[in-house]
């Protein structure tokens, strides 16, 4: 008898492919200073970073289905590297990509895994809010930029989900809390220049001090 086949793949395929458009920011002066990308897509979708953006970048993400919504970093050889974002339904929020890649496999793509529109606003690092003094609140996944002293700093998250917070410096990564929540502890965050990655399923606070 002859063999039988088996799909490669029983996901859905990609409906139609994401659509890129890039938007300059000027100086005062009118002197292009940087980019900033903005992707639409609808289903399983693959996003090549624009090169005129540059890494390391943050991608603000945002997704209104019922599905599962899966953001994976993709290397120039299509191998899978981390993912980046993921929720049970919809999404906001914001992650760093190509903080702390490897050298011989920096992230060149972004794989979406999902069905229904979704939309990803693709900026540099260095558009990162700022935390300064006294502090920030935010809802859900957030990256921040960090420039001041070593400080202690009082993190409170209400929510029961897995709250983790990293900071990104000179090419490393240092967890300070992995945690399912409720979480509330006083840490240390070291002196920046550094960026801060939240990722949280609610509100969360940093009162720094």
């Amino acid at each position: 008898m002859p063999a039988s086949t088996v799909p490669a793949s029983t996901g859905p395929a990609p409906t139609t492919p994401p659509t890129i458009t890039t938007t300059p920011v000027t100086s005062p002066g009118g002197l292009v200073t940087a980019v900033v990308a903005k992707v639409d897509g609808s289903g399983n979708g693959s996003v090549e970073l624009p090169p005129s953006v540059g890494l390391p970048a943050i991608v603000h993400a945002q997704y209104g289905g019922t599905a599962k919504f899966v953001v994976t970093a993709v290397d120039a050889r299509g191998r899978y590297l981390s993912i980046v974002a993921q929720s049970v339904g919809s999404y906001d929020g914001t992650f760093p990509v190509g903080f702390v890649d490897q050298h011989d496999a920096p992230t060149r793509s972004l794989s979406v895994a999902t069905t229904g529109p979704w939309h990803l606003d693709i900026a540099p690092a260095r558009f990162a809010p700022r935390l300064v003094p006294p502090g920030i609140g935010g809802h859900g996944d957030v990256v921040l930029s960090y420039t001041g002293p070593t400080v202690r700093a009082l993190v409170n998250y209400p929510g029961t989900a897995t709250f983790t917070l990293q900071t990104y410096a000179g090419g490393v990564v240092k967890v300070l809390s992995n945690a399912v929540g409720p979480y509330r502890r006083q840490i240390v965050l070291p002196a920046g220049p550094a960026f801060i990655s939240v990722t949280a399923g609610g509100d969360w606070s940093m009162k720094l001090g």
